[in-house]
């Protein structure tokens, strides 16, 4: 594998990445709002790139806070 193709790859699994946590939040997102709720709370690192679609479909994506074992960012909606 040759440095252009190591990059591609890279860029590859990165895109697969960033699709899966939006899949995942927007799930999240979905059962909230099924049940009334206007924000989620989500216990991982959001990427950039997932960040910058959540808030360009709307949602309000706080400050990444960070806890003694933990991260957690509120994403809302109201």
């Amino acid at each position: 594998m040759n440095a252009k193709q190591a990059k591609e790859k890279a860029l590859e699994v990165n895109t697969q990445n960033d699709l899966l946590q939006y899949a995942q939040i927007i799930l999240m997102i979905s059962n909230a709002a099924n049940k009334g709720e206007y924000e989620i709370w989500y216990y991982e690192s959001i990427k950039a790139d997932v960040k910058e679609k959540l808030i360009s479909d709307g949602y309000n994506v706080g400050k990444t806070q960070f806890e003694i074992n933990e991260t957690m960012t509120k994403i809302s909606w109201s």
